[in-house]
């Protein structure tokens, strides 16, 4: 009876290769364990990486206009020639005292370098509309992380203006000396 049972099994080859040679693939997982951990170390990691996203910046200041003239006047040819773009997700428009902002929200499969490039040439469609004694031309930024700081470090003290520029110096560069540290920006400091 027991011989009907053993030829009535089936068996699966590849886990009795395994159960029988249990030494090899011991062996076998270690090392792909070992090689892995290897390429992950090896990896490239960027603690901060590159992300780009799709939205484009137009700020336009025109000092001494209520919020309402803003929009007529800036706000709304501004975003009438840049709602003609293709690729364009969404536009939102704030206006406050003197100052204009749009936000121009594209696809996220549209080049950011492309984007910005259709967004000024909308604006300089729109420069007809625009009033003739406008200060600043409206500006075009994309966001990019890259640019923006890690790290802000603000200082005070009781000093005399010369020394506190001194100090602040002083500071940059022990900053700017760590490694990990691309660039450190002072600001606020008055110049003779």
């Amino acid at each position: 009876m027991s011989e009907i049972n053993k030829s009535k099994k089936r068996e699966f080859t590849l886990t009795s290769l395994a159960v029988d040679n249990a030494t090899s693939i011991f062996l076998l997982t270690f090392m792909i364990l070992l090689f892995g951990v290897k390429a992950y170390q090896d990896m490239p990691k960027e603690q901060y990486p590159d992300a780009s996203m799709t939205q484009i910046f137009v700020n336009t200041p025109y000092f001494g206009n209520s919020a309402e003239e803003i929009e007529n006047l800036i706000a709304r040819p501004i975003e009438k020639e840049i709602k003609s773009i293709t690729g364009l997700k969404k536009i939102t428009s704030t206006s406050v005292q003197d100052f204009s902002a749009i936000v121009a929200e594209f696809e996220g499969d549209v080049d950011v370098d492309l984007a910005v490039r259709k967004v000024k040439d909308a604006i300089d469609k729109a420069k007809d509309d625009l009033p003739n004694d406008l200060d600043q031309e409206p500006s075009v930024k994309e966001l990019d992380f890259s640019e923006i700081p890690i790290m802000t470090i603000n200082i005070s003290g009781d000093y005399p203006m010369d020394e506190f520029r001194t100090y602040a110096e002083d500071l940059q560069d022990k900053i700017e000396d760590i490694s990990e540290v691309s660039r450190a920006q002072m600001a606020g400091a008055l110049d003779r």
